[in-house]
């Protein structure tokens, strides 16, 4: 399972720096730029690119860990509880794969990393931090409601063949991902949690 997960990440790395696609991608994010100005912007993407789709890589992962936690907590509190966060998951399917269809490129533009990054920063952290504050029992799965609702419409913008993965795309994945593990850090109960899902995989 870890060669297989190491061999996933490989080829995703491979796949999102091949040096023609991002050309490619620079072009259409900076048709403003020619000659020499192109090429720097060029050479830059490419410098980049690695990190941006290694965090990205990441952020999806953390979010997986966090909705596997969070079903199997769900399991755990009755058959009521796991349909219930199933189908929640479901509906958000329905509404990444509509995000995916019919998303824009001109809604995340290039050169907004900062801006994209605080904004997930922000609505992830005070999500996951008021629903850590549930009781002890659900804190694991009210964060798992959080990390579906807004993971997968991340995922809908990534799936969307108009939008690709530049510094704003991945600076949403990041920001996510880090308000998630300001949870985690801050809150015993989501990390006791994350502790026995994390036991029960190794054994």
């Amino acid at each position: 399972m870890r060669a297989l997960l190491l061999l996933g990440a490989g080829l995703l790395l491979l796949t999102g720096c091949n040096p023609d696609e991002v050309k490619q991608v620079t072009e259409l994010y900076h048709p403003e730029l020619t000659g020499p100005l192109l090429d720097a912007k060029v050479l830059e993407m490419t410098r980049v690119m690695p990190f941006y789709v290694a965090a990205t890589g990441l952020a999806v992962l953390l979010m997986v860990v966090a909705v596997l936690n969070a079903l199997e907590h769900a399991r755990q509190l009755g058959g009521s509880e796991s349909i219930r966060l199933g189908a929640y998951t479901l509906l958000l399917c329905f509404v990444s794969l509509f995000i995916a269809m019919s998303a824009e490129r001109a809604w995340l533009p290039a050169g907004h990393a900062v801006a994209a990054f605080l904004a997930t920063l922000g609505v992830s952290a005070v999500a996951t931090v008021l629903a850590a504050r549930a009781r002890p029992e659900r804190a694991v799965l009210s964060v798992g409601y959080v990390a579906v609702t807004l993971a997968l419409p991340l995922l809908g913008v990534l799936l969307n063949a108009e939008i690709h993965l530049v510094d704003t795309t991945a600076s949403l994945f990041i920001g996510f991902a880090c308000g998630l593990l300001v949870t985690i850090v801050l809150s015993g109960p989501v990390r006791s949690g994350l502790v026995d899902f994390l036991r029960r995989r190794g054994a």
